[in-house]
């Protein structure tokens, strides 16, 4: 069949409209690849970025542990029956000496339940030396304000405090220290003391 005039005049424009057409679908397909591509960037610049930030906090924190670390010679904690620490109950600490030329700083660490029911405990603490001596300490702890708020820090449950009980002082003589600890309240028994530690930093 012969094409008829008309049809000779539509075909070069049909080929234009299909040549547009596939033109206008490359180049949308281009701007859809080249935005994916940036979306692409954006999100691993964001999380690298992100990464970043947690390595630099995470080096941060070490750091700041590494310091605190530093400071720490002697550090532990015994769990105590939240039931009921007997009076005649004691724990004790066993810390080994090479330097008698260092300053140290003394702490009773403390956590106890909200069924504490004091506003403060009392502690007693024997030194015993390694030639025999024995010298000893009573500590106050207070835990609760007046308006029977509690001191010191929340931890789930708990409360935590420190308390300093000997500054700047030095050990006289090499060897193993062993530390007694017992509480010193009126009743025989007390009740909401999860645990009790002995801590000793490096004051120099």
């Amino acid at each position: 069949a012969t094409a008829s005039p008309a049809d000779k005049a539509t075909t070069p424009l049909r080929h234009a409209r299909a040549k547009t057409a596939a033109t206008a679908t490359t180049a949308a397909a281009t701007l859809r690849k080249t935005t994916a591509n940036r979306n692409n960037t954006s999100r691993k610049n964001r999380t690298m970025t992100t990464k970043t930030r947690c390595t630099l906090a995470l080096a941060a924190l070490l750091l700041c542990l590494a310091g605190c670390d530093k400071k720490v010679f002697y550090t532990d904690s015994r769990r105590v029956d939240e039931q009921g620490w007997n009076m005649n109950e004691r724990h004790t600490f066993d810390v080994t000496v090479d330097d008698t030329t260092r300053l140290y700083s003394f702490f009773v660490d403390l956590r106890l339940t909200a069924d504490y029911p004091y506003a403060n405990t009392f502690f007693f603490i024997d030194t015993r030396f390694p030639d025999g001596g024995v010298a000893a300490d009573t500590v106050e702890c207070p835990v609760a304000y007046p308006d029977g708020q509690w001191m010191g820090r929340r931890t789930g449950g708990y409360i935590d405090n420190r308390y300093s009980f000997r500054k700047n002082m030095i050990f006289p003589a090499t060897g193993t220290y062993t530390f007694t600890l017992a509480h010193g309240m009126r009743d025989t028994n007390i009740a909401g003391i999860k645990n009790v530690g002995l801590r000793i930093e490096y004051a120099d």
